[in-house]
């Protein structure tokens, strides 16, 4: 019996127990609550399965053809702290690319782990910087690495060579955690780039929202090598899990899986042979689709910007004018993700919307997009957190300490973590995406805190 058939069976009872809405739809949204239940006597509990979230996670871990799978009620985010705080120890070296997800730094910093980044070429997007052999044995000669966390696919879609990498970790016995959160579809794509599970990284930690169609915030955790010590990772599943998780969610996220098996090879075949009708459309040049020179997921399609005056914040602008929503935009380019739920309709409108934007307003260039400056380290994460602090604006604090994450958001890739000290360029690009009006994690009306 699934997850949610389960849940069906109490959609007739008098409900004295928590959730207080008793199964009754006493306001928006309609539709959830007589699913929406706590742990009863056919509902099982997720901190210690031995029912229907069992057998769920049983199976999800057939499909994906890894060894244990657990299902994530509070994101990527609460899979990766677990991961980081299971699979090192305390005061270990790490190698991860710079342009990695805010809480990939929030599980160093509980950890108290050394980060040793990985910087990208200066003309390249922090979000498509992919990890290279050559980027792993040039720091393994300089520091003791315990292990390394990778991003696949990027946020842009690009892939490294996960293969061959997760080999070299295995042949030097070190940690290989991914953060595979845009790439929970790879492992249906026979023609997309193989999933990091399916090569056996020690621990995967998929965003099952973001490519597939469960609920936003439902999330999967893999464990392709016996190696990991999955009670340790249990512990601290629990510490950072809810205690009274959604059973929408883990009904989604059975559902989503179970969907993707019979489904999802063929969508996205149709998705990738998409990206030629794009190229036909705009065979003159107007747009194109970036097709970098790595590996690349064909689901996340760079929309690049030729022979126009307009930014790609103001296509993206005026798309949503026509009730078209980009996920991202840059001066250079428009990200659109193409997911398990994009229909053929969906991308002709996309292409005739893009053929109806108007030229009227002159091309800036968007400099905040460079979200990867390299950053001096004077103290770790976890001592500047704790330090007496103060807020400075932005060009005065220049030369200072930095107390808290600062982070562009999308995609969530912070430009400076606490213990860093703050450039003049650092500065800069800080005044240019509050000027831009970007969404900007750690800056209060234009001041930063910093180490008193």
């Amino acid at each position: 019996m699934s997850i949610f058939e389960s849940l069906q069976q109490y959609y007739d009872t008098i409900r004295f127990h928590m959730p207080g809405h008793k199964g009754r739809e006493l306001h928006e949204p309609y539709g959830v609550s007589k699913a929406d239940l706590t742990e009863l006597a056919q509902t099982d509990c997720l901190h210690r399965p031995s029912g229907m979230i069992d057998q769920a996670q049983r199976r999800i871990a057939q499909i994906y053809g890894v060894d244990k799978s657990r299902m994530l009620i509070n994101g990527s985010s609460a899979g990766l702290l677990a991961a980081i705080l299971s699979g090192f120890s305390p005061k270990e070296k790490v190698l991860l690319p710079r342009g990695s997800h805010l809480s990939i730094y929030h599980g160093l910093m509980l950890q108290e782990m050394e980060p040793v980044y990985i910087y990208p070429d200066a003309e390249m997007w922090a979000e498509a910087y992919t990890v290279t052999m050559e980027d792993i044995l040039t720091a393994e000669k300089e520091h003791s690495l315990a292990g390394l966390i990778l991003t696949y696919p990027t946020y842009l879609g690009t892939c490294a060579d996960i293969k061959k990498i997760v080999g070299w970790a295995k042949n030097n016995n070190k940690i290989c955690i991914v953060d595979e959160a845009h790439g929970a579809h790879l492992a249906f794509c026979e023609d997309y780039p193989v999933a990091a599970e399916r090569v056996g990284a020690d621990i995967v930690v998929q965003s099952t929202h973001k490519m597939l169609s469960s609920l936003t915030q439902s999330a999967m955790l893999h464990v392709a090598q016996r190696r990991v010590d999955i009670e340790k990772l249990d512990m601290y599943l629990r510490l950072f899990q809810s205690s009274s998780p959604s059973y929408l969610l883990l009904a989604s996220l059975e559902a989503a899986v179970n969907y993707a098996e019979k489904n999802a090879k063929k969508i996205f075949e149709k998705i990738a042979s998409a990206r030629k009708e794009f190229a036909e459309a705009f065979a003159d040049g107007k747009y194109f689709l970036w097709q970098p020179q790595t590996q690349y997921d064909y689901a996340k399609w760079v929309i690049g910007i030729k022979n126009t005056d307009l930014s790609g914040t103001e296509i993206q602008r005026q798309l949503s004018l026509k009730k078209i929503e980009a996920e991202y935009a840059a001066d250079e380019f428009v990200l659109a993700y193409c997911g398990i739920g994009t229909t053929k309709d969906d991308i002709i409108n996309l292409i005739r919307a893009l053929n109806e934007v108007q030229p009227i307003q002159k091309k800036n260039v968007d400099k905040a997009k460079r979200t990867c400056l390299p950053a001096k380290a004077q103290m770790s994460m976890k001592e500047a957190a704790g330090q007496r602090t103060e807020y400075l604006f932005v060009r005065e604090a220049v030369g200072r300490i930095a107390a808290d994450f600062v982070v562009p958001y999308p995609p969530g890739i912070p430009l400076l973590v606490p213990g860093e000290m703050i450039s003049e360029e650092i500065a800069q690009v800080i005044l240019e995406n509050i000027e831009s009006k970007k969404t900007m994690i750690g800056i209060q009306n234009s001041a930063m805190k910093v180490v008193l």
